[in-house]
């Protein structure tokens, strides 16, 4: 049973009946060979109802429609019965359901449904010029006047007089789009990676669009290696600074060892707790910095420091590209959320035997953005898109605005180092080592 719309939008929430059940109230011409489509179709709710052509027309989220549906109909292969009344009792099903006519296409433009015969495989235009005369194939019976007209197919517009607003969602559906997400509120969003967005919206020139897209080189750890009175004084905590001194020790030989090589008289005789005591409560380290600058275990650490550390400020300054380009996004006045998941990175690599290079992908944990649906994207430049993915939609709105932005990131000199979480690393790097 086909519902009245304001019924039916309150219970499905901006979802279209299925065709379906109005094309079953024509089953009659079906069983005839009659062939029978039925599309969705919107009204303009104006003075004069007017069909939106999803093709050329644009609908705005604005006005208020009417719903309802196009309905074409397709003549038999087959010399049928005549089943005209089976036609019209479809319609008056249809009115007593609410819907009213809008038009009735046909080749000519003349027809209405009062008129269509639908009899021997034909569509057939009957209007005589005395009005109780019936149909008749003998052209001998036609009088001047009498209008017979054969179409291949006719097309029924109707539509439920009950004004309605629109969502985005219906849109989608009007138009065909796809490839988008909804909410309970009846808007629509596309999903972009950042190379698509980046792509989109910055510059092709842009300095900083590849480090946007695949991350920010890590920097060279060398140069984040901390010096030796940085290192005990705030690089470890106090139980790694003893494991630290342990480990050198170990590494020297031994405390008699590692005491001839301090060359400090005020180790003598002192156990090794007394001997790490001394020497990490020493001003500057004195004692230390020379053995630790030739140490490999010392080494090892202040290595790990330094990967930790460029890790952390490449981090940092990635976190500060990304949010640049967020500002830019909103800066343009586009909705969107955003979270991580697997995706595509690239490198670039040189073709063999040309002076060219080509983008190599590979898989990796990467933002992808969900941008909402706006109307200026079909509005601004009066592109319907019928058929496209709303991510398409999207990037021929941003085609056609040119968009020129460029990245200026104000990036930091340094990054925050989970302090906690290195030195649990580090404690583990020397535990190991003095088991050995």
């Amino acid at each position: 049973m086909i519902k009245r719309w304001l019924q039916f939008i309150k219970e499905s929430n901006h979802h279209w009946l299925d065709t379906d059940d109005v094309k079953d109230a024509f089953i009659s011409l079906q069983d005839e060979g009659y062939s029978i489509s039925v599309g969705k179709a919107i009204f303009l709710a104006d003075d004069q109802i007017i069909w939106l052509n999803p093709e050329d027309d644009i609908i705005s989220l604005n006005p208020e429609y009417y719903f309802g549906f196009q309905i074409l109909i397709e003549k038999s292969r087959e010399k049928t019965d005549d089943v005209t009344l089976d036609f019209k009792s479809a319609i008056n099903y249809l009115r007593a359901e609410g819907y009213e006519i809008q038009k009735v296409w046909d080749d000519e433009d003349l027809t209405s449904v009062d008129n269509l015969h639908f009899a021997k495989g034909s569509i057939i235009t009957w209007i005589p010029e005395r009005s109780e005369k019936p149909l008749t194939f003998n052209e001998d019976d036609f009088e001047d006047g009498d209008i017979y007209i054969e179409t291949s197919s006719v097309g029924i517009y109707i539509y439920q007089p009950e004004k309605v607003d629109i969502v985005a969602k219906d849109l989608a559906e009007i138009y065909d789009w796809s490839g988008y997400t909804t909410d309970s509120s009846g808007n629509i969003y596309c999903e972009l990676d950042i190379e698509d967005m980046a792509d989109y919206l910055l510059s092709r020139r842009s300095s900083w669009k590849d480090q946007l897209v695949n991350g920010i080189d890590n920097y060279e750890s060398h140069y984040y290696q901390p010096d030796i009175q940085y290192f005990f004084q705030y690089n470890l905590k106090k139980e790694n600074e003893i494991l630290a001194v342990k480990a050198l020790i170990k590494e020297l030989g031994g405390l008699k060892e590692f005491i001839k090589e301090c060359d400090n008289e005020n180790l003598e005789e002192k156990s090794e707790e007394e001997v790490i005591n001394f020497l990490l409560k020493e001003r500057f380290y004195s004692t230390l910095e020379p053995l630790c600058k030739d140490s490999e275990i010392i080494g090892d650490i202040r290595q790990t420091i330094a990967d930790w550390e460029s890790q952390a400020h490449c981090d940092q300054n990635q976190k500060e590209l990304e949010k640049e380009f967020d500002r830019i996004i909103g800066r343009e006045g586009i909705e969107f959320s955003k979270s991580r998941k697997e995706g595509k990175r690239y490198y670039y690599r040189k073709i063999p035997g040309t002076d060219r290079k080509e983008k190599v992908y590979y898989d990796e944990i990467v933002w992808f953005y969900q941008v909402k649906f706006e109307e200026r994207w079909i509005s601004d430049y009066g592109k319907t898109l019928s058929g496209y993915s709303l991510k398409n939609v999207f990037g021929e709105w941003c085609s056609d605005c040119y968009f020129e932005n460029e990245l200026n990131p104000h990036f930091s000199d340094w990054g925050d180092v989970d302090d906690k979480a290195l030195n649990k690393e580090i404690e583990a790097i020397l535990k190991n080592y003095l088991k050995e």
